[in-house]
């Protein structure tokens, strides 16, 4: 089945989508803390190109809701939701997740919202922090952002991107560049997570920088839920 989309004129009417998360770690414990969710998406049991989706607004919204009704049990975990340019651009991603939040109940702090590094300059994100929602910066590290731009954003964490990862527990730059990242951050409050973690080693390493939690191969491949 999967979740249906709203009746609209730019996508086949029997469209659906399933929910795919890939759960974060805490890096000391691998208890699952967290999970990202991305749509997968299919049309009369066939896989259907997420290119091909027109109305890229109107998938996030429905994403969100989707993400609101796994995250609002009192077990649940919160769940952060990815966005792109396209989805940012009009401004109602907020009032999407009003809407999201106000009909399943979910409590905003178990919905969050992943936006690029290389978007996040230009994204008002004052209407998110007004109704309680996490922002998180997603590929940290692959833009310029700057660590006072940092400071002023107000997020709730950044997720350094698997290129910071790879083999980092035989890279000393690396480990200067993560450790000082994870320094800034903490004195912001801005909790910092790694994606991409595919070994042992890295793992390690990464705690030690001070880096609590992670995802990635090492821990589970993504694990979907249909509706």
């Amino acid at each position: 089945m999967g979740f249906a989309l709203p009746r609209s004129a730019h996508h086949p009417a029997d469209l659906r989508f399933s929910l795919r998360l890939q759960h974060g770690h805490d890096l000391a414990t691998g208890a699952v803390v967290a999970a990202e969710a991305w749509p997968v998406w299919h049309r009369a049991g066939r896989p259907f190109p997420a290119a091909a989706i027109r109305d890229r607004t109107m998938a996030t919204h429905a994403l969100l809701r989707a993400a609101a009704e796994q995250a609002r049990g009192a077990r649940a975990i919160p769940i952060s939701v990815n966005t792109d340019a396209a989805a940012l651009a009009d401004g109602s991603i907020a009032e999407a997740a009003t809407a999201a939040l106000a009909a399943t109940g979910c409590p905003p702090a178990r919905l969050g919202i992943e936006i690029p590094e290389t978007l996040l300059e230009a994204a008002d994100l004052a209407p998110l922090h007004a109704i309680g929602l996490g922002v998180v910066a997603d590929h940290y590290g692959t833009g310029a952002m700057s660590l006072r731009l940092l400071a002023s954003l107000r997020l709730a964490a950044i997720k350094l991107d698997a290129t910071l990862v790879r083999e980092i527990g035989h890279s000393r730059p690396r480990q200067a560049l993560v450790r000082a990242l994870v320094t800034a951050a903490t004195a912001q409050g801005v909790a910092v997570a790694a994606c991409g973690i595919e070994a042992t080693a890295e793992r390690a390493a990464l705690a030690s920088l001070g880096v609590r939690t992670g995802q990635g191969p090492l821990f589970a491949t993504p694990g979907t839920i249909a509706a």
